[in-house]
């Protein structure tokens, strides 16, 4: 088999194991994918490393297991003795789930079937980063390394945060003398970018009583959808863009301003995403034709009321972020709402520009000011932090990078950051490691009827074995 039908061939049979991974539904990846690529690891001379398994947090659903694995192949062949340069080739075989909703437009195609039609492999994680994973198996598998040491390493919880994944990766590298000189990432784009920054990702959590009232009034009842700028689902919050699109419950926040609030209900269940829907009731104490309208004694939520005021103009708060192309992005998503306790909870994915991995506590501080301004009894929780990407645009690696992904036909667009979520590169740039994301082309990502193109995957593989031999050989 060469390495064109190769590299259809793994990621085809990638894409047919399930690694679906999501915290509040309490799914995580099987293990099928972690054993098919240290078969295929062996398979092709690498030295195999399995890290797994790792158990999740017990907040994180009983028994489940995370399973990273580092492949290397190197000129000397001695474990214990790697030679320098070393590259790293960066992915993550987890993939986001199919809902429900999804599941109208997978009809036709089994999202775990990878089923190849024309120049697409389609499937659930297809482009997002399966693809990218076969590109970096197969560059290496005939290849001969001439100097130097690949490391191959995949995560099994990235689209998560990769905190399970990436302590242990980044630890066995230490102790094997395996710590990289250049760290090349293959996350996608539906353009061809090679990704230096990224924003940082801040999960907020929004605690606050509920405060249980009656008031006199007219119950009305509302719902609020989401879209992108294209008319489309806005599924993932580090896409969201104020102003370009809609967000469900932020509309439902201003559009109930000054209404007493006693029912919230959000579609989404990620704190990465913005919620398809949200449906609202309210008590309406001043009706237009009130003498039409027979008034009632009804129950509401005082102080989720404030905090929805307070959502309204929280995109104003100075965050004192570093510079972005894309901006700052606030995404409230997930609202619990606990009557027997009487506690709420309302949960807030922030991206923004971060240098300094301090300035979530920051954040943290000015978001609890803000609400503080609407309900002094509010109380603000980072639930989870993600440190920006930074890396030199100029670096040894961008510029191979470049160079190779010309000579092969793929013409760059630009160097530097991109809309989307945080990578697992971020773990590595922290540590002053040149980072390079480029990755297939493709769409979906996260999506309906998601695919990748194969004869990017094709140029792919080319790309990474020249860019390896321009850090290598020049060395």
């Amino acid at each position: 088999m060469d390495e064109d039908e190769l590299v259809v061939n793994i990621t085809s049979n990638l894409v047919k194991k399930d690694t679906s991974i999501n915290i509040f539904s309490r799914i995580f990846p099987k293990k099928e994918a972690h054993d098919y690529v240290a078969k295929i690891g062996k398979k092709y001379g690498f030295d195999v490393y399995s890290l797994g398994p790792i158990k999740v947090p017990p907040s994180w659903g009983g028994n489940a297991s995370i399973y990273p694995i580092v492949l290397v192949k190197s000129k000397t062949k001695t474990k214990q003795t790697y030679e320098r340069p070393i590259v790293l080739f960066l992915g993550h075989l987890d993939v986001v789930p199919v809902t429900e909703k999804e599941k109208k437009f997978w009809k036709q195609i089994d999202p775990f079937s990878g089923k190849i039609e024309g120049d697409r492999i389609y499937g659930r994680g297809a482009f997002d980063m399966k693809g990218g994973d076969a590109a970096f198996i197969t560059a290496f598998s005939l290849k001969e390394i001439e100097k130097g040491t690949v490391v191959i390493a995949f995560s099994g919880d990235e689209e998560v945060g990769g905190f399970i994944s990436m302590p242990k990766i980044i630890s066995f590298l230490e102790e094997k003398n395996l710590m990289p000189n250049y760290v090349i990432n293959g996350e996608p784009s539906t353009v061809p970018v090679i990704v230096t920054k990224r924003r940082a990702s801040t999960k907020l959590r929004i605690v606050f009583p509920l405060y249980k009232k009656k008031v006199m009034g007219v119950l009305r009842e509302e719902e609020y959808e989401s879209f992108q700028g294209d008319g489309n689902e806005t599924l993932h919050s580090a896409l969201y863009v104020l102003g370009a699109d809609s967000h469900a419950l932020l509309t439902a926040a201003k559009m109930t301003v000054g209404w007493k609030i006693n029912y919230l209900e959000s579609s989404s269940k990620k704190w990465n995403s913005v919620p398809k829907s949200v449906k609202i009731s309210y008590i309406d104490e001043f009706p237009e034709k009130e003498e039409e309208i027979e008034r009632k004694e009804y129950y509401y939520y005082e102080g989720l009321t404030k905090v929805l005021e307070g959502l309204v103009s929280l995109p104003s708060i100075d965050w004192e972020a570093e510079k972005s192309t894309y901006g700052i992005s606030v995404a409230p998503n997930i609202v619990i709402l606990d009557d027997k306790n009487d506690v709420g909870e309302i949960v807030i994915d922030l991206r923004a520009m971060l240098r300094d991995g301090t300035r979530h506590k920051e954040i943290r501080r000015k978001v609890e000011e803000h609400f503080k301004q609407f309900l002094e009894d509010v109380e603000v929780k980072v639930g989870a932090a993600v440190n920006s990407m930074f890396s030199p645009p100029d670096s040894k690696v961008v510029l191979a990078l470049k160079q190779t992904a010309e000579k092969h036909g793929v013409h760059v667009l630009r160097i530097g950051e991109k809309l989307g979520g945080a990578s697992d590169s971020r773990y590595f740039s922290e540590l002053g490691i040149p980072c390079a994301e480029l990755g297939p082309s493709g769409r979906n990502a996260h999506g309906p009827l998601e695919w990748v193109s194969i004869s990017s995957l094709r140029k792919l593989v080319k790309i990474y074995q020249d860019t390896f031999d321009l850090l290598t050989l020049s060395a």
